[in-house]
């Protein structure tokens, strides 16, 4: 299709979206209900009707699906020169075009708050994850009203919405049943949401909220996997939203969480990966590069930044530390691999449908770069280390090399793979300051619209121009009023022009960034960049200040990969950048900067009522996050239950529950005794249980006392029925908190990941649960 044709249809588009426009100001949301233009009369005859007219889409207004990996790096998939093969993303590179100087905001909360609202993320609340807030303006993390996300825009000019997969911006203290719900999806513009409110997930047993009502997967098959759950649920949606309104385009948003830990994918599909990494990451960077200029993904001529002098050559490891390290890359590729296929199906079934010659594909690679938060040997429970300060040598990771990528893992590979797949960049995920965090690969594809063939966009874009661009496809305005809000000024431009013209000039010339005291500011081709002084996977107490960050600068449209630092060749520049990053900064809310993690609020703690030391929770069923829920670490505690049986059978399965096999308490009754159950990790188990119960009505007490000494010291369980001893035991260690952050606290069953195997899937208690009391103590 020759650029003239190309040209003529969107200037279609453009003119039947202004006829729609003068029907209707779309500037202000919902559009007003005109005033009854009818007649009524005392008779019907002599009146005349008039019905209040619903508003459509412009005419022409393509459907839209919008899609967002998670943790993946620059150079991850084939299709960008990478080690995993992704032939679904592939095949949509070949629909459209791919920009190779696109950005992310470096993390998750803050890209995806960027991406729905076309806002700078610190312009919305969101300059670092939900998990590190500060109490200032910029870093509360709540979305303001008067930054509606795209989707309640295009909810409001008649498309159908539906976003599947991770939402990142929800605060923490609303996820629980007590909501209030009005920051989520389904009320945030989606008109369905199916997926999870939370920064990472298990693959095997998430746990989903299906437009704020929690997900029962106690009765999924077998071979259940996350990935696949989402797409077999955003393609009947996209078979009910035809079915009941073909003419009405939806926005279709996918968010899978992969490949952010915990690393996990089928085993066959593992499999195909045995051997793929044992070269290592040094020399997996020399071949991505090789791949890169051949495709013309990089201008021939791009430096291969050096290794990072923190992370050990490959050469350097023992060689059982490179089996753990291949078998960890292994799991990873595996992972996006059966993401891409996933992908796929919705891309053939949109085909097959013939929905995709009307569609608008966005696919962003990663919401930043690939990570380093495994640390430099890598992790198979990663927020057990976190969170309990567990040891993982290399002959521990060694003998679980089978388990890997499986049910019993919260695994993330080490820094040494982060930092290859953001070839040919330097750093990695939450480096704001370098393209080995922000720089993530865009393919657009527009059947029709676009030329096919994969050719490569240079223009400089960032994450928060797909909202005005998707607007521009849509021939929508952006409003000036949502909900009775005035709106903040948009911080993200249309790309619609280059999607014609790979020599359309750029709409975006400036973009500043901040995250955990990493800043940079772009401009007219340079870049002005501190330098990291904290490691990526290092949250232990501040070691200086980042206002004493050394910059550096450099030139990028000589030097793709920011390789060349002019910082002494040119400090006149450097000095113009540096005074226009903190203009920037103090009008965007980027004040104040800290890469001290203690003075963030992990989890929205603020919002947790540290003194409460007593919970009651009436019947089974329950489940809350556990960080609303009894804090049982590193305390004495006192769990009472009020059971009684139902239908003459006996009581079994679980009184109280939280966390999974990786961390995580549970109180259970299997055989007739009552069982204490703590998981400190997998493999690493203690219980204590008690004589057997007596038929009909129950009364019984767990009393934990915590010796210490420290952390995750040992404690004495005991445990009562009807005031008498049934059983007690010594717990030689306990945990601080439980493990993952995902998982809740749970009356009457033990929802998402198991703490324990003991029981069947779910755990359903087969009594009543009347009552149930928590006390804690010191």
């Amino acid at each position: 299709m020759n650029l003239a044709r190309l040209l003529t249809g969107l200037a279609t588009v453009a003119l039947a979206s202004g006829l729609a426009a003068q029907e209707v100001d779309r500037t202000v949301l919902p559009v007003p209900v005109p005033a009854f233009g009818g007649l009524v009369a005392p008779a019907v005859a002599q009146s005349r009707a008039e019905y209040p007219r619903r508003v459509t889409a412009p005419a022409g207004a393509p459907n839209v699906v919008l899609v967002l990996t998670d943790d993946v790096g620059f150079a991850t998939s084939s299709a960008f020169g990478g080690p995993v093969p992704t032939p679904n993303l592939e095949r949509l590179v070949r629909m459209g075009v791919v920009y190779n100087r696109f950005h992310t905001a470096a993390m998750c909360s803050p890209t995806r708050a960027a991406l729905l609202t076309g806002r700078e993320p610190h312009a919305v609340n969101f300059g670092s994850i939900g998990e590190l807030t500060m109490g200032f303006p910029g870093f509360q993390g709540v979305l303001p009203r008067s930054a509606a996300s795209v989707a309640s825009v295009l909810s409001y000019n008649g498309y159908s919405t539906a976003m599947f997969g991770k939402e990142h911006n929800v605060p923490h203290a609303q996820v629980g049943p007590a909501g209030p719900f009005d920051l989520w999806p389904h009320r945030r513009g989606f008109d369905y949401f199916y997926g999870f409110v939370n920064g990472a997930m298990n693959q095997f047993d998430p746990a989903l909220f299906e437009n704020g009502v929690p997900v029962d997967l106690s009765d999924k098959p077998d071979d259940y996997i996350l990935d696949r759950d989402l797409v077999d649920h955003a393609i009947g949606w996209v078979h009910e939203q035809q079915a009941a309104a073909p003419d009405k385009p939806f926005f279709l948003y996918l968010a899978p969480g992969s490949a952010h830990s915990p690393h996990q994918a089928p085993a066959e599909w593992i499999a195909r990966f045995h051997g793929a990494f044992d070269s290592g990451w040094d020399s997996m960077r020399e071949a991505i590069i090789a791949r890169q200029y051949e495709r013309g993904i990089v201008p021939h001529g791009t430096s291969l930044t050096p290794r990072p002098d923190a992370i050990p050559s490959w050469d350097s490891l023992l060689p059982l530390e490179r089996q753990v390290q291949a078998r960890m890359m292994e799991v990873y590729a595996a992972q996006i691999a059966f993401q891409d296929a996933q992908f796929g199906r919705l891309l053939g079934e949109l085909k097959r449908t013939g929905e995709a010659d009307n569609t608008l594909f966005l696919f962003i690679q990663g919401d930043n770069g690939g990570t380093a938060e495994g640390g430099l040997a890598g992790e198979i429970n990663h927020a057990g280390r976190m969170a309990n300060a567990l040891e993982e040598p290399t002959e521990l990771l060694a003998a679980r090399l089978d388990e890997m990528g499986g049910p019993d893992t919260d695994q993330l590979y080490s820094a040494g793979w982060g930092w290859a797949v953001n070839t040919p960049f330097a750093w990695t995920k939450q480096v704001a300051s370098h393209l080995g965090g922000t720089r993530n690969p865009l393919v657009v594809a527009w059947p029709g619209r676009i030329p096919a063939g994969g050719q490569v966009r240079p223009q400089y874009a960032h994450v928060a121009d797909i909202y005005p661009t998707i607007l521009a496809a849509a021939g929508l305005p952006v409003p000036q009023e949502v909900d009775g809000v005035a709106q903040q000024p948009l911080g993200g431009t249309s790309l619609l022009a280059s999607f014609i013209d790979p020599a359309a000039p750029e709409s975006r010339t400036e973009q500043a960034y901040e995250l955990f005291g990493n800043r940079a500011l772009y401009r007219d081709g340079w870049l002005a960049n501190t330098r990291p002084a904290r490691l990526p996977w290092y949250y232990g107490p501040p070691t200086g200040t980042p206002l004493d960050y050394e910059w550096e600068l450099y030139y990028l449209l000589d030097d793709f990969a920011q390789a060349r630092n002019l910082a002494a060749q040119h400090p006149e520049q450097l000095a113009e950048m540096r005074a226009r990053w903190d203009e920037l900064a103090r009008a965007g809310q980027m004040y104040p900067v800290s890469d001290d993690f203690s003075f963030r609020n992990f989890a929205d703690t603020s919002t947790r009522p540290q003194a409460r030391t007593s919970f009651t929770f009436w019947g089974a069923g329950i489940s809350v996050p556990q960080q609303q829920g009894p804090g049982l670490g590193n305390r004495s505690f006192m769990i009472e239950a009020e059971l009684a049986e139902l239908g003459g059978q006996p009581l079994g399965g679980v009184v109280a529950a939280v966390g999974s096999q990786l961390g995580g308490w549970s109180f259970y009754i299997e055989n007739g005794r009552p069982v204490a159950f703590l998981a400190r990790a997998a493999g690493e188990h203690y219980a204590v249980s008690g004589a057997q119960l007596p038929r009909g009505d129950v009364r019984l007490r767990f009393e934990f006392a915590y010796a210490g000494p420290g952390r995750n010291g040992s404690g004495t369980m005991r445990i009562f029925v009807s005031e008498e001893l049934s059983g007690s035991g010594e717990f030689p260690h306990t945990i601080s908190s439980p493990v993952p952050f995902a998982e809740t606290f749970d009356t009457g069953g033990d929802t998402g990941a198991q703490v324990s195997r003991a029981y069947p899937r779910g755990g359903k208690l087969s009594g009543e649960l009347r009552e149930l009391r928590i006390t804690l103590g010191d």
